[in-house]
């Protein structure tokens, strides 16, 4: 079976992905509210979503936290083009350095991408110096026994990822000067991901 790139990969699902997405819905929800704790934050959030995918996470973020300043980044233009004409998109790779100021958001999330992440140590440490002081950076991650596979237009094909593990992780959090705390998701008492939250203090 073929297998692509994420930027090849996704530029190919970019199409098809409102519908393949959904399946994912039911993994987090609003399960993680809890966890970002919405007493920190006084006023108007700038938010950056990385690897933004349709920028899926946008209407679940206005839900939790009203009206916010977001800012999609992406790898993939052709799924930057799914997003909702409000927001505010940007074309990067999360293996480079991030196109943003130091201490430019107050919130930075991550859902269903770090395993695509090839220089995960790299991008954590972005991650730190482009928060504020106070800063979270939301992730949600889990780890594929096996690779999904996609189908378009007839051909099957299959996504790269890297596989890191949850250790792996949080140790590049904890070592890039994050206060980690993290919650187990479970389907039918089966771990499929956890939620990790990273302060900058």
């Amino acid at each position: 079976m073929k297998k692509y790139p994420p930027k090849q990969g996704y530029d190919k699902l970019a199409k098809k992905y409102k519908n393949f997405h959904k399946t994912l819905e039911k993994w987090h929800g609003l399960d993680f509210v809890d966890l970002l704790d919405l007493s920190w934050y006084e006023k108007e959030l700038k938010v950056l979503d990385i690897w933004s995918w349709n920028c899926r996470l946008y209407p679940i973020l206005m839900k939790v936290l009203g009206k916010i300043d977001y800012v999609a980044c992406d790898i993939s233009s052709s799924m930057l083009k799914q997003c909702p004409a409000l927001a505010k998109k940007v074309e990067c790779d999360l293996n480079d350095q991030l196109p943003f100021e130091n201490e430019t958001f107050d919130l930075v999330v991550a859902f269903f991408v770090l395993l695509h992440v090839q220089n995960l140590g790299m991008l954590v440490r972005e991650v730190h110096r482009i928060l504020k002081p106070g800063g979270r950076f939301l992730v949600f991650h889990h780890v594929e026994k096996k690779p999904l596979e996609h189908k378009v237009g007839g051909e099957k094909f299959i996504i790269e990822n890297i596989g890191w593990g949850y250790q792996h992780v949080k140790s590049f959090l904890i070592n890039a000067g994050f206060d980690v705390q993290f919650k187990r998701v479970e389907e039918n008492g089966t771990k499929v991901g956890e939620y990790i939250l990273a302060v900058k203090y």
